[in-house]
């Protein structure tokens, strides 16, 4: 049997039958394959395929999408293999910014969105998962705007505080943790513009009436409470920068007072997030609890007011207690927590000069000048009835909004994260509270 030739490659046959060899493909740019070389290790392992192969065009790249892994650009599953390999034409950047672009255009998604997309001239391994990622995010962030907007709408449209804080809680606890980014802030300056709009409807005499009358009630209120916290934070083995943070924010304004007191006093940033969250929950209940309360005990819109301000952490759950109450109790509430906000400066000068700690600048918060520039303002221009009943009406649909926002700051994490210890002192301290300044609005 005669031996069987070795058979060599199909342009060595072709040569030897005489047959014309192809002429091959130019050699790559250089500058590409520096590029590719210095892209990742990843894109430097990458060879280049032996025979020449086109840049892949728009129907090229779906089809090889698919068969590479399963799947279409517009589908949702995630392939971390998939990868588009360098080709051998002369293109100058090769053809991972035309995938790039290609893959860009068939989602069909707005500039925006360019921050999803690496366009960088520099080639580098581009996966299909990438690009599903894109289309991913962009559906579920557009579903979570549209959530959003109708629970905001249906809170506006009611009107009522209560209900806007309710929505806005399940709304943050079914969206969480990833929440825009202007639900804080955008509910901070709504109830700033409430409390400034809310100054311009009462007159500047009435508000210093009510500030002289209660100034003695407030005083004894704030240091007696940082006294009595400190004690029961004691009694508690609670930790000391936890023991001064929510007795301050009991004692005057919440969470700005537990905000501007932490760097004053160095605490740690897992005591500055638990003392928030326990105060924010407690927030939440006061809302609801006290105007029930006030019904049952019936009390007077002067000293339910009172009460609120006094019994109440935060600006912010003053108003809507208030609000839910009354007018007129909207208006007692607003001046006498604004007058004991004022506190916060002496308080926490003092507590800096204690621990030799004057390095933190003091601020007065801005809306509290501007609450009073607007009411001297309503005094001195005495606007028509017809004016001032509009601007309240504006006040009260930015306060709806400015729970609304509360509530979404409520987190199944800040809910996880409290302390057995912290709780303890924060809820005793209220529970010792609320009889006190009941007792003292109904009788002063």
């Amino acid at each position: 049997m005669r031996p069987r030739p070795e058979r060599g490659s199909r342009t060595q046959r072709r040569a030897d039958h005489g047959a014309p060899v192809p002429e091959r493909s130019p050699a790559p740019h250089p500058a590409f394959l520096s590029r590719a070389a210095s892209a990742s290790p990843s894109a430097s392992t990458l060879s280049p395929r032996p025979r020449t192969r086109r840049c892949l065009g728009k129907a090229a790249l779906v089809a090889r999408s698919r068969r590479v892994s399963g799947t279409d650009l517009r589908g949702g599953r995630v392939s971390p293999s998939a990868r588009f390999h360098p080709c051998s034409c002369p293109h100058p950047y090769g053809h991972f910014k035309i995938s790039i672009w290609t893959a860009y255009s068939r989602l069909n998604i707005g500039a925006r969105y360019r921050r999803f997309v690496d366009l960088s001239p520099a080639p580098q391994a581009v996966t299909v998962g990438a690009v599903n990622g894109v289309s991913t995010a962009v559906r579920t962030e557009g579903r979570k705007r549209l959530v959003l907007l109708g629970a905001f709408a249906v809170a506006l449209w009611v009107g009522h505080p209560a209900l806007a804080l309710f929505v806005g809680a399940a709304v943050g606890l079914a969206l969480a943790p990833n929440l825009p980014a202007y639900v804080d802030r955008g509910g901070r300056l709504c109830l700033q513009a409430a409390i400034v709009l809310l100054g311009f409807t009462l007159n500047v005499q009435a508000l210093w009436q009510t500030s002289r009358d209660y100034s003695a009630l407030i005083l004894a209120f704030v240091f007696g409470t940082l006294i009595l916290g400190l004690v029961i934070g004691r009694l508690v083995r609670a930790d000391d920068d936890q023991s001064r943070l929510l007795s301050t924010g009991t004692a005057i304004c919440g969470g700005t007072a537990i905000a501007t007191l932490a760097p004053i006093i160095r605490a740690r940033p897992a005591s500055v997030a638990i003392s928030i969250g326990i105060v924010f929950l407690l927030n939440a209940i006061a809302i609801l609890l006290l105007p029930w309360l006030g019904q049952v005990l019936q009390m007077t819109q002067d000293q339910f007011g009172v009460w609120a301000a006094l019994a109440i952490h935060d600006t912010s759950s003053v108003v809507g207690a208030a609000a839910i109450f009354g007018d007129r109790a909207l208006e007692v509430a607003t001046t006498v927590k604004l007058v004991r906000t004022l506190l916060l400066v002496p308080v926490a000068f003092g507590a800096g000069l204690l621990l030799r700690r004057t390095e933190t600048r003091l601020r007065i918060p801005g809306f509290l000048l501007l609450f009073v520039a607007a009411s001297l303002a309503g005094s001195v221009l005495a606007p028509p009835v017809a004016l001032v009943t509009q601007v309240k009406a504006v006040s009260h649909l930015l306060l709806v909004a400015a729970l609304f926002c509360i509530g979404m700051e409520i987190r199944r994490t800040a809910i996880a994260s409290l302390n057995g210890r912290a709780v303890a002192l924060g809820v005793l301290l209220w529970l010792l509270v609320l009889p006190v300044t009941w007792m003292a609005a109904m009788s002063w």
